[in-house]
This record gives C-alpha cells, sequence and structure tokens, in this order.
C-alpha cells in the first residue's frame, strides 16, 4: 500500500521549479504545495504565501518540507526560523540521475542531475550541488553553501558555510575556502582562500574583501 505524504517547496523560483521536477521523479504519489515560490507556474497553487503561515501544516506527520531558495543567506534564515518552530528538518533533494557515494550528507541539500558526490565526502545542511559537479573524495562542504554547474572540487577540498563557488571552477586538492567567500566562474584555486573574500582567475587572486 503506498502511503500518500505531502511536501511543501518553501521558496525559489527556478529552485522551486527544479526541486518540483526531482521531488516528481523521486516520490510521484507524493502531493506538491508551496509557499513563497515565485516562479509564475507556481504562483497560482500557492498554499502559503509567507513561511510564518506554515509551521502548523509542516509539524503534521505526513508532511515534509524543502527550501529551494537560490540566495544563501535566506535559506538560512528559512531554515533556523522553521526548524526553531516545528522541531523538523527539510528533505533532501536528489536527483535520481546523481552518483551519491557517501552517507554523510545533512539536511535540505539540492543534489543536481549528474552530479557526483565521491567516498567520504561530507555535506552539511541546505547546500546546493548543480548540475554536473564532481565532489570528489574526502571534501567538506559545510552549511548553506552553492556548487555552480561544472564546479570540480578536487580531493580534500574543504569550504566554510554560506560560499559561492562559480560555474566551471576548479579547485584542486587540499584546499580550504573559508565561510562567506566566492569562487568567481571559472576560476582555477591553487591556494587556500581566506574568509569573505571573492577570488577569480587561473590562477585565482583576491579581487574583492567583503569586510
Amino acid at each position: 500500500m503506498i502511503q500518500e505524504k505531502s511536501i511543501l517547496i518553501v521558496g525559489g523560483s527556478a529552485g522551486a521549479k527544479i526541486a518540483t521536477n526531482i521531488f516528481s521523479l523521486v516520490y510521484p504519489y507524493h502531493k506538491i504545495f508551496y509557499c513563497e515560490c515565485f516562479a509564475k507556474e507556481i504562483k497560482t497553487n500557492l498554499l502559503f504565501s509567507d513561511v510564518s503561515e506554515s509551521f502548523d501544516f509542516i509539524k503534521q506527520s505526513n508532511v515534509d518540507y524543502f527550501i529551494a531558495t537560490g540566495d544563501n543567506e535566506v535559506r538560512r534564515k528559512h531554515y533556523e526560523l522553521i526548524k526553531k518552530n516545528t522541531d523538523k528538518e527539510p528533505l533532501n533533494c536528489i536527483h535520481p540521475t546523481s552518483i551519491v557515494e557517501s552517507e554523510n550528507i545533512g539536511y535540505g541539500n539540492l543534489i543536481c542531475p549528474n552530479s557526483v558526490i565521491h567516498i567520504d565526502s561530507k555535506i552539511g545542511n541546505g547546500t546546493i550541488i548543480n548540475t554536473s559537479s564532481v565532489i570528489e573524495h574526502d571534501c567538506s562542504l559545510m552549511d548553506f553553501c552553492q556548487i555552480s554547474p561544472n564546479v570540480t572540487l578536487c580531493g580534500y577540498v574543504s569550504i566554510g558555510d554560506n560560499c559561492f563557488i562559480g560555474a566551471g571552477s576548479t579547485i584542486i586538492p587540499k584546499i580550504n575556502v573559508g565561510k562567506n567567500s566566492i569562487v568567481a566562474a571559472g576560476s582555477v584555486v591553487i591556494k587556500d582562500v581566506p574568509e569573505n573574500v571573492m577570488v577569480a582567475g587561473v590562477p585565482s587572486k583576491i579581487k574583492k574583501n567583503f569586510l
């Protein structure tokens, strides 16, 4: 007997559409509802217009949720607010074509098509790993990061909280990227990246300091 459950997708525009597609593939018998989603295809199907209205719904035993907004900081704030008021963790949203060899995956992560997470890598909570990105063995990604399409993190790379790694970037083995930092698209990172900076180029250099 199939148990009917519901998934509430919170926030996002493109992210909400991506999550809808993945959940429809993975959980074809679940009902999908929306809160604070801005895609034009979804706006007419909102169950809640504000996340604060959704807590009682999420608390139900047959309801799971996922935070789809692409903004790292907004995703964190939504996570903390919902967790505080419901004591429930979000679902992971993992496309069936992705390869996830690690068992050390947190909550509320979006893992897009054809991405790879190799053995003994650690993924925290609320991180986005976009299409065709490769997270090699023994990497560590903290919470609320975004890994853009076609990124390669070689072995033993560490990514701090709230980082953004731009499309097509490569980070060589054993590099640390400090929290709140940005790696611009197409960069090749061969030295550790401090906290709160933007690096760019081949090889990458610090271009901006956020403090």
